[in-house]
């Protein structure tokens, strides 16, 4: 007894949409470099960061002791304004550098602890510069629907001539 199967057509290509992750994070790089900007960036934070900061306040709280959480953030900020000033270590020179270092510091403080994310301009002599955080979102996509999102913030330290 011979049964005939019927013939089935697999693609071997299926497009259901795109699949990656999509961010604007590149964009607001170049925004901030536009205008003659030298920037520095330093290491991302991201929610692991954050997470990490949630438990050591957890921690804070439950013992009624600040100093996991204080310790966290200048942990978190001597990190990041270690990146940051090691990517423009050729640029600065020590006066610049231990100047910067403190605005940087001060900056990047402000934006882990969710205040205001705000750009500082300076300048020394002829140099101008400034010092901020982008904060950039993200999603990860799986045929062109987003399965879950993202977020970061990216210091950086820009100079310029005049």
């Amino acid at each position: 007894m011979n049964i005939k199967l019927p013939e089935i057509s697999i693609p071997t290509r299926i497009s259901c949409g795109y699949t990656g992750y999509q961010t604007n994070k590149f964009d607001l790089k170049s925004s901030t470099e536009n205008g003659g900007w030298v920037v520095g960036w330093a290491d991302d934070i991201a929610e692991k960061d954050v997470l990490l900061g949630l438990v050591a306040a957890g921690v804070s709280v439950a013992s009624s002791e600040p100093g996991p959480f204080l310790l966290w953030v200048e942990d978190l900020v001597r990190r990041t304004t270690s990146t940051l000033l090691a990517d423009l270590d050729s640029e600065f020179k020590n006066k610049i550098r231990k100047h910067v270092s403190e605005v940087a510091s001060r900056v990047i403080r402000d934006a882990i602890l969710g205040k205001d994310s705000r750009e500082e301009l300076g300048s020394i002599d002829t140099l101008d510069f400034k010092v901020g955080a982008i904060k950039y979102s993200g999603k990860n996509k799986v045929c062109g629907n987003t399965v879950s999102t993202t977020w970061g913030m990216k210091p950086y330290i820009g100079l310029r001539l005049r």
